[in-house]
């Protein structure tokens, strides 16, 4: 079983979702979703198959709010509902959370009943998530019941240059 948690953690637009999305274009082993802004709007992107579909919600629609921001409650089951079908396929060796936010730490919303199932499950995937610097800390507190092996990687680690003076 592969009981690696990756957290990759950033600034906000610090290129975190644009990193992951070069990292997975080529891959056919990663799954999950990622949260691109496309045309100035918020997206769930499913990584599978290149697909998207908007994450924030219309004038009609049941929303959980966050800040200025205002998110479909059934984007969310969709992107919940994806991540759980591609935790059972075994094609997938990576699967991406794009992102833990206030959203679900601070209101345990959004994809955290997702996440929290993730971490319990036991599946021959790893879990990469995304994570903004502020909630590392209360992800890691989260992370300490499971048997989880986790690794915090900033994303300035990931680009800086090897060896050298």
């Amino acid at each position: 079983m592969n009981n690696n948690v990756t957290i990759l953690t950033a600034d906000k637009q610090s290129g975190k979702t644009t990193f992951l999305t070069l990292w997975s274009k080529a891959r056919k082993d990663v799954g999950g979703i990622l949260t691109p802004v496309l045309n100035g709007e918020r997206h769930f992107y499913n990584i599978t198959d290149g697909s998207d579909f908007l994450m924030e919600a219309s004038a009609d629609e049941d929303f959980f709010s966050v800040g200025n921001y205002r998110f479909s409650v059934g984007a969310f089951e969709k992107a919940s509902a994806l991540l759980v079908e591609k935790s059972n396929d075994p094609q997938i060796k990576t699967l991406v959370i794009d992102e833990i936010g206030p959203l679900e730490i601070q209101q345990k919303r959004g994809l955290y009943d997702v996440f929290c199932k993730l971490l319990n499950q036991q599946r021959e995937h790893a879990l990469l998530i995304v994570v903004r610097p502020s909630l590392v800390d209360k992800v890691l507190d989260m992370l300490k019941s499971s048997d989880k092996q986790v690794k915090v990687i900033h994303l300035n680690e990931i680009n800086k240059p090897q060896g050298g003076n």
